[in-house]
């Protein structure tokens, strides 16, 4: 007859038989399972036997088992995002687990901050509670979590987030490696103890430029100013920045300026082309202000418009190429401030022949449009004959008649006499 206590519980193993006949040996054997968090040492089991010719306590047989505490401790985490923008955050996941047989004795989990991140943040999401040492926001250093007794089966899970340097070169790494130990060390299975992942850089960057003009109008003859600003939000640094501007028609280049850091190719003065701006980087986070005078040429007909568009590029992936260009549009006006100037003789004999001589100047800034001089003949006389420049249409009175000579030209340009 067997009595025994239940599965999982504790008590007396207990057999008994009417009669054990002379010479005969029985065997006997029961399992118990030894409590995962028993301390290295010994076990001391005791069975006894009595019978009538054996009254109680009994006659003891002893048997001692050593007991080594052993524990399978494993790490293993996950990455989001990979691969990951230089200036973004990435963010691992870092489970622990005890695999037993044991509970894990004095268990650490250390995690130091890959190169070229900073710690942003570190949180426990479950699992026994472990005291948890991280960097502070900002720095580097090794995040570490410690547990006096993991039980075996257990695990735990800790978010660990750090800020890559948005001048992380696209196409590194960032290599990361958690470990986990125990102390007595009694790990069956060390290869499971670390694990290292390497998530790939990438460039993001948000580009964008803001063109306007120093006028909504200009004067055909004068310069004008656009202002340029270029932004990079991020969240890397673009790397070969260039900022370009082709020269709009009815203009030609004056002169530039742009930030420390920049590299400029211009036209000549007073050619045309395009303007570049350029950089090997562009960090996140900044901008640059950049200045262009053209000069508008004094042809530029009056009520005509000047279109500038500006354009910026990297290297980066542009997370929004919409805002990449920008154009300012000017109206012109066409202003000539014109003179003339009329020459003879103070006197004259009557019968003869008189000559006026006639200047016509254009003081600018603008070319004169659809010019018209006109000189009516005086009382007492009669047209003779009229001469005039290259490009001006002659209208005169028959000669001998009286009347007004007109002088036309389409064109007069600004500067001439």
């Amino acid at each position: 007859m067997l009595q025994s206590p239940a599965v999982g519980g504790t008590g007396t193993f207990s057999w008994g038989a009417l009669t054990l006949p002379a010479n005969e040996i029985d065997t006997f054997n029961f399992v118990v399972r030894i409590d995962s968090n028993a301390p290295n040492g010994n076990i001391t089991n005791t069975a006894r036997v009595r019978s009538n010719s054996v009254p109680s306590p009994g006659q003891p047989a002893t048997f001692v088992v050593a007991i080594t505490n052993q524990a399978d401790v494993a790490v293993a985490f996950t990455t989001n995002p990979s691969p990951v923008p230089a200036g973004a955050n990435i963010s691992y996941m870092v489970t622990v687990t005890n695999n037993g047989p044991s509970d894990a004795n004095n268990v650490t989990l250390t995690d130091a901050v890959p190169a070229n991140t900073t710690f942003v943040s570190g949180t426990q999401t479950s699992g026994p509670a472990f005291t948890n040492t991280f960097p502070p926001a900002g720095g580097t250093g090794t995040a570490m979590s410690t547990i006096a007794d993991l039980p075996a089966g257990a695990s735990a899970t800790f978010v660990l987030v750090d800020l890559v340097s948005p001048s992380a070169p696209p196409g590194s790494t960032i290599t990361n490696t958690a470990t986990v130990a125990t102390n007595p060390n009694n790990d069956p299975n060390l290869a499971n103890n670390s694990q290292t992942t390497s998530t790939q850089v990438v460039q993001q960057a948000d580009l964008s430029v803001v063109k306007t003009a120093s006028a909504a109008t200009v004067t055909a003859g004068t310069d004008l100013t656009y202002t340029l600003t270029a932004n990079n939000a991020g969240p890397s640094d673009a790397a070969n920045f260039q900022l370009s501007d082709v020269l709009p028609a009815n203009t030609t280049f004056v002169s530039e300026s742009h930030p420390a850091g920049f590299t400029a190719v211009t036209p000549a003065v007073g050619g045309t082309g395009t303007v570049t701006e350029s950089a090997p980087s562009f960090a996140a986070a900044a901008n640059g202000t950049f200045t262009l005078v053209v000069h508008v040429l004094s042809s530029a007909p009056d009520g005509s418009t000047i279109a500038n568009t500006a354009s910026v590029t990297s290297d980066a992936t542009d997370l929004n190429p919409n805002n990449n260009s920008s154009t300012a549009t000017v109206t012109v006006a066409a202003v000539a401030d014109l003179a003339v100037l009329k020459a003879g003789p103070a006197t004259a004999t009557a019968g003869t022949d008189v000559t006026y001589t006639i200047e016509l100047d254009n003081n600018g800034p603008s070319d004169a449009q659809n010019v018209v001089l006109t000189d009516a003949t005086p009382a007492g006389t009669t047209f003779v004959s009229a001469t005039a420049p290259a490009g001006f249409t002659t209208t005169t009175p028959p000669v001998g008649g009286t009347g007004t000579i007109s002088f036309n030209d389409p064109t007069v340009p600004a500067g001439a006499a």
